[in-house]
């Protein structure tokens, strides 16, 4: 498996919204082959805001898992 784990601690998707989609930019360019990211940290409505940001902004897919989802890689 080629995946990278990161946690950020002290952020919020609503608050810094700004300085996460600054910093996945960053990752993406390092990491021309990103194509899935995952938001496990918040509230639903703001994660959610997040995503469709990431998307619009970065191109990245992203997704907001449900408590107990399971996800294939």
């Amino acid at each position: 498996v080629r995946a990278e784990i990161r946690e950020i601690p002290g952020y919020s998707a609503h608050a810094d919204q700004k300085k996460m989609l600054e910093w996945l930019g960053a990752i993406k360019e390092k990491s021309p082959r990103l194509t899935k990211i995952f938001l496990t940290h918040g509230e639903e409505v703001p994660a959610l805001a997040l995503k469709t940001c990431i998307e619009k902004e970065l191109g990245v897919s992203a997704h907001v898992p449900h408590e107990r989802e399971v996800v294939s890689l």
